[in-house]
């Protein structure tokens, strides 16, 4: 075969960026061990922010981008894969510090190729592409979690970004594994094809935003990805100045933002103490590693100087809850037996 292939080349010298379709050849690839034709790749979101201007993900070039393809093995050093193969390649940092796959051929090392399963095509595989396989490992993470630690089926489940690559996919799946999908988005005029989806609810992002502070002031510590933190940062941070201000109509300000009367007296008595001589920056972020399923990054957003305690309201109010109900049983056993 010819050694010579076309491949979209990206370069960087100095400021400068650039991207051209060049002609290259095979001595371009400095690792890898199997050789493969590629017939598919997708358009993602990182290759959108790689080939604009590499987003400081590419360390090295010139360059490849594409981080996904399917595709024949042409040669191959590796004895689980033979010519004429047909493989997937999602992730695993191809496209970044690996060639990927916006070339007629492309060599990686084989323990990031998986051999196209007999039931889809390559055109298929990359239709779904790295966001229909994210997609597919958070439906499996689900289903995992209620078979081996909750012991009890799942029935609702919410899906943040629902109209993203992502996002809709994930949709589509939970919904035919019989889960209730309550679908998030900023963009309202999407309500209709998120319903075609299979979403049986639609919620405005803000509402998702109300709903974790008020988690967020309750206990004073809460979980979440970190993307969805740094939106919270600010937020919260907007919301307890807004309490500091002794006035009628900063009460309603907290009262509209946040519609939760609890929510709002503690900001305006408790926090609005605790930070009075403190100019700002409540809260801080501690990122907490990435989630199993997706690998989506986690974080932990708090309050500064928080209250230890208040992460257990809710098992408090269950213990006294549990001990009237104690205390009431016996005194029915005392009344009923004397």
């Amino acid at each position: 075969m010819d050694d010579k292939f076309k491949a979209i080349i990206l370069n960087q010298s100095g400021e400068k960026f650039s991207r051209e379709i060049k002609k290259i050849d095979k001595s371009f690839f400095k690792t890898g061990d199997v050789l493969v034709k590629v017939h598919y790749s997708g358009l993602n979101y990182k290759d959108a922010l790689i080939l604009r201007n590499g987003a400081k993900l590419v360390k090295e070039y010139p360059h490849i981008p594409g981080v996904d393809f399917s595709g024949q093995v042409i040669e191959s050093d590796n004895k689980d894969f033979k010519p004429k193969d047909d493989v997937i390649i999602t992730g695993c940092r191809v496209g970044e510090i690996y060639p990927g796959g916006y070339s007629q051929i492309v060599k990686v090392k084989s323990e990031l190729l998986i051999k196209t399963p007999k039931l889809i095509s390559n055109k298929n595989a990359m239709i779904l592409g790295t966001a229909g396989f994210t997609s597919l490992l958070c439906a499996f993470a689900i289903k995992a979690r209620e078979e081996l630690l909750l012991g009890e089926k799942v029935n609702e489940v919410l899906v943040t970004g629902a109209t993203g690559g992502v996002g809709s996919i994930a949709v589509m799946i939970l919904t035919k594994f019989g889960y209730n999908v309550t679908a998030v988005t900023g963009k309202k005029d999407k309500k209709d094809f998120l319903t075609e989806l299979g979403a049986k609810k639609i919620i405005d992002r803000k509402e998702l935003i109300k709903n974790m502070l008020n988690s967020l002031i309750k206990y004073e510590q809460i979980t979440t990805t970190l993307p969805k933190a740094k939106v919270l940062k600010p937020q919260a941070d907007k919301i307890i100045t807004l309490g500091k201000k002794n006035s009628l109509q900063n009460t309603r300000m907290l009262v509209s933002k946040l519609q939760d009367m609890k929510s709002t007296n503690k900001v305006k008595k408790t926090l609005a103490k605790r930070y009075e001589s403190r100019k700002g920056g409540y809260t801080r972020i501690i990122k907490a590693g990435f989630r199993y399923g997706d690998n989506a990054p986690m974080a932990v957003i708090e309050l500064v100087d928080r209250d230890i305690e208040a992460k257990k309201v809710d098992k408090i109010k269950k213990e006294n809850a549990k001990d009237k109900k104690r205390i009431k049983g016996r005194w029915f056993m005392w009344a009923k037996y004397t």
